[in-house]
């Protein structure tokens, strides 16, 4: 009995690991995807156009 908990804690765990590193290796991913990707081509830019524009 006490052999079946330690080892259902044990998956638990690494279960609990596997997914927090997945997950905050997802969002930093998604967010450099949304954030430095745009940023560097298209932030400065559109700035320049909108000023051109006016």
């Amino acid at each position: 009995m006490l052999e079946q908990i330690l080892v259902v804690l044990l998956f638990v765990m690494l279960a609990a690991i596997t997914g927090g590193v997945a997950y905050i290796t997802w969002v930093d991913f998604r967010d450099r995807r949304r954030r430095a990707a745009p940023k560097a081509p298209q932030a400065s830019p559109p700035a320049r156009r909108r000023k051109a524009k006016r």
